[in-house]
């Protein structure tokens, strides 16, 4: 409450975060300073809303209780939307930041003609990655192809958890430890498929189908773009 005084100044002493309780207070208090202070709620819209009046008693139909509760109703679902995109702004805050960090540490190396090995260790250690393996398309069996037909087709990353056989083409003897992954195919800017850069993690939340996949793409852009032409022939 932005205004209080009185009775209803006084700090809640609580069992939990979530359930306060006024030892001193009862309702015949509250009621009486209510009615003393009758301004009290006018400052109080947080308050006022959060109210849950009684409805009234059948047959009678209340039409401003039916949209209160209707508007109580669109509000909820308004505030999880917020959280959930402010929680989506602060991952990809946290995204950029570490892909600015990597860009700057692998433009030097590109320079000093760096090994795809060398792409992989800055990204391990940029993005807290356990695994990362790049498979160059012509290194991959046509049997073991099959299993990314559907990545390669689309053109996105995929991400989350994967059929066992896809475990084991992308991380081969770490296949035990991976949990969750993200899968990109690295595609040069003329469209030819180049190969499969595969990033694991021991959490099974580590990548999550619902999360974006635009910085796996740019990294797989990066990683196609630092490719020797002759690296996937």
């Amino acid at each position: 409450m932005s205004k209080t005084d009185g009775a209803l100044a006084l700090a809640p002493k609580t069992d939990s975060p979530e359930q306060p309780t006024y030892p001193d207070l009862n309702a015949d208090a509250v009621a009486a300073y209510l009615k003393a202070h009758p301004e009290f709620f006018l400052d109080q819209d947080d308050l006022v809303a959060e109210i849950t009046l009684p409805d009234v008693p059948p047959p009678i139909a209340s039409l401003p209780h039916r949209q209160l509760a209707i508007w109580r109703q669109r509000q909820q679902k308004l505030e999880r939307r917020m959280s959930q995109l402010l929680k989506t702004a602060e991952e990809n805050a946290q995204h950029d930041a570490r892909m600015h960090e990597f860009v700057l540490r692998w433009l030097p190396l590109v320079r000093g003609n760096s090994t795809v090995e060398t792409f992989l260790k800055l990204l391990r250690e940029t993005f807290s990655v356990e695994v990362a393996r790049f498979h160059p398309w012509n290194t991959i069996s046509n049997e073991d192809k099959t299993a990314f037909a559907y990545l390669i087709e689309s053109g996105y990353p995929s991400c989350g958890r994967m059929t066992d056989e896809q475990r084991r083409i992308a991380f081969g003897e770490d296949e035990q430890l991976i949990k969750s992954a993200a899968l990109i195919p690295v595609i040069d800017n003329r469209g030819r498929n180049l190969g499969l850069l595969a990033l694991g993690r021991k959490a099974a939340d580590g990548f999550r189908p619902d999360q974006g996949s635009v910085f796996l793409k740019q990294l797989a852009e990066l990683l196609a773009a630092s490719l020797p032409t002759d690296a996937t022939s």
